[in-house]
């Protein structure tokens, strides 16, 4: 049995390693995008609500980070395979652009666990639970069994690891469209922002611009991890206008019956 990390290193990537500019500016990314979630996590804490969030934004949006981050980790599984051979320091650099998809699922994921725990609902056990449920089951469990079936047998299904990863990097971009339009139609619909931070809007919107430049134009990763948040930054901007414009410059009439069930 061939297992990667004693197989098919790749001496010419374990030397690519990143500038100390691309050190600092993937670290400042990191840092800054965790912050990002910050006021968003709070404003749900404080009001213990999860009220103008939309389920189906939560689970989409677990699902375009998740297979972002596992589809980069497939693609760039050989860097791990340096990690063998380098020093800790330089595994360390090498890895930067992988801990820099691997941040913002987790940031992602503890949005839901707050949504659920949050969630107005005089239902036991709701369909927002069954859902994340199913999210654990298929995405991190059997795809990650997948992705790792793969991986043990690297020597042998190499080509198969490639397309396995640029499949789930197709999923994250598809999910990240329709992940951000429930939500967007949500806060059409009501007319107001709720829970929703605008601040944190503020820092993800051009944040995911930034994450594209630096994966595309100063790490060069494949163009496939990068487009999930080219276009999570046309559809945060589109949503944080809303919010911007519903809470500085829209007033709801008096009389006017809010459609609050769509999910």
């Amino acid at each position: 049995m061939n297992y990667i990390l004693f197989n098919s290193l790749d001496e010419n990537r374990c030397d690519q390693l990143n500038s100390k500019t691309g050190i600092v500016t993937g670290s400042l990314i990191l840092v800054c995008m965790f912050l990002s979630y910050v006021p968003q996590y709070k404003k749900i804490i404080d009001s213990k609500s999860s009220e103008g969030i939309s389920n189906s934004f939560v689970f989409l949006y677990n699902v375009t980070n998740f297979t972002n981050f596992y589809g980069t980790l497939l693609i760039n599984f050989n860097l791990v395979n340096c990690c063998m051979h380098i020093s800790t320091n330089d595994c360390m650099n090498l890895l930067l652009p992988l801990y820099q998809m691997f941040t913002p699922w987790i940031c992602v994921f503890i949005l839901y666990i707050l949504f659920l725990i949050y969630e107005n609902s005089n239902k036991k056990l709701s369909n927002s639970f069954y859902q994340f449920i199913f999210f654990i089951v298929f995405f991190i469990i059997i795809l990650g069994i997948i992705g790792m079936i793969f991986l043990i047998k690297y020597d042998e299904f190499q080509k198969n690891v490639k397309l396995f990863g640029d499949s789930l990097n197709i999923i994250s971009t598809i999910s990240c469209i329709i992940c951000l339009l429930p939500q967007i139609y949500k806060t059409y619909k009501e007319k107001k922002v709720g829970n929703l931070s605008i601040l944190s809007l503020l820092f993800q919107a051009p944040g995911s611009l930034i994450v594209f430049i630096y994966q595309y134009c100063i790490v060069h990763a494949p163009i496939s991890i990068g487009i999930p948040y080219l276009f999570g930054f046309i559809l945060q901007i589109i949503l944080l206008i809303e919010c911007i414009y519903y809470t500085k410059y829209y007033r709801v009439p008096e009389n006017y019956e809010l459609i609050v069930n769509y999910e």
